[in-house]
């Protein structure tokens, strides 16, 4: 301990200014804790309005998916707190799943502050655009964000939307024929 009571060996700035890990004068590895990923702050936020998750909220049995996709009305739900909501993007950040939301569900200032703090916001590239129209020619009466939903979820192997419009998505998701294409009910 030295005088001022810090132990003899704490933890220098770095160098360059930035958070790596480092040795210090006595060759001693030392680190910070890494900042921890937009969705994982968001949580938090939510915790500190809404409380912490219930265990069952957590326990459910999904399926691993690599990228979970959020659409307008998930959106919507984490704004007003939904439980099962935050539970999937909780579950989403523990396993380290990128969160997306495609850019057409951001349909006002609240979706975008939401999806700005927690997601990537992905644009609809003319891929993305052609299996929008394959789908709604395929499922009709579809809606045409939905079908964009769903056509950002087709970039991955395994993939989840959560949505509280499961039925209608679902449907895109059999037109799409992509059995590794999940969709969360909230």
């Amino acid at each position: 301990m030295s005088p001022e009571g810090e132990p003899e060996h704490a933890a220098e700035p770095s160098p360059d200014g930035g958070d790596a890990p480092f040795l210090d004068d006595d060759s001693v590895a030392t680190s910070r804790p890494a900042p921890a990923s937009k969705a994982a702050r968001y949580l938090a936020t939510l915790v500190d309005a809404f409380g912490p998750l219930p265990a069952m909220a957590l326990a459910a049995d999904v399926p691993f998916v690599d990228t979970l996709v959020l659409d307008a009305s998930a959106l919507a739900a984490l704004g007003r707190g939904n439980v099962r909501a935050r539970a999937h993007v909780a579950r989403a950040v523990g396993s380290l799943t990128r969160i997306v939301v495609p850019a057409t569900a951001l349909r006002d200032r609240a979706h975008q502050r939401i999806a700005e703090s927690l997601a990537d916001v992905v644009a609809v590239d003319p891929v993305e655009a052609r299996l929008a129209a394959t789908l709604l020619a395929d499922a009709p009466g579809a809606d045409p964000y939905d079908a964009i939903t769903v056509a950002a979820a087709t970039h991955t192997d395994r993939a989840a939307i959560v949505t509280m419009e499961k039925d209608a998505l679902e449907r895109l998701v059999d037109a799409a024929g992509r059995p590794q294409l999940y969709v969360f009910s909230i």
